[in-house]
């Protein structure tokens, strides 16, 4: 990790999470604010609908 103290990159690892959980429509609609600001800029070149992604969800037990 570069130049960071051998400390520093424990603490940081010891805050990770590898918990995978499936996508949930309030996710969506925060990542659609980021996509309409990005399209009112003209970053993208048309408008995105985040609801019409296809997201993971676990197979039922």
């Amino acid at each position: 990790m570069g130049k960071l103290p051998i400390s520093t990159v424990v603490q940081a690892n010891a805050q990770r999470s590898y918990h995978i959980e499936p996508v949930k429509p309030a996710d969506l609609a925060e990542q659609q604010k980021i996509a309409d600001a990005f399209y009112q800029a003209k970053l993208l070149p048309k408008p995105i609908d985040t609801q019409a992604v296809n997201t993971w969800q676990p197979a039922s037990p």
